[in-house]
């Protein structure tokens, strides 16, 4: 279901004096390369910012993708990360 709000619990336009956290984006391509040996593949494309050059990474490892994720997330959650 599509929303045009924020969810709740997020900061809106109801918050004018907090400024906007900055935007960013990940992409995540996964794939089978059935004749190799770990056969899973992952490109990750993001930044930080809108303005920002996109980084790409690419890893056979599924927990590289979720720590990677984790990472990138960090700036964007205000809390310290914990491993």
């Amino acid at each position: 279901m599509a929303q045009d709000a924020p969810p709740p619990g997020s900061s809106g336009d109801d918050e004018p004096d907090q400024a906007a956290p900055p935007m960013g984006t990940m992409v995540i391509r996964t794939w089978t390369e059935p004749n190799q040996s770990p056969g899973f593949r992952a490109r990750m494309t993001y930044s930080h910012s809108a303005t920002a050059e996109p980084k790409t990474m690419y890893t056979v490892d599924p927990d590289e993708v979720l720590d990677a994720v984790r990472r990138w997330l960090l700036p964007h959650t205000g809390t310290p990360h914990q491993a």
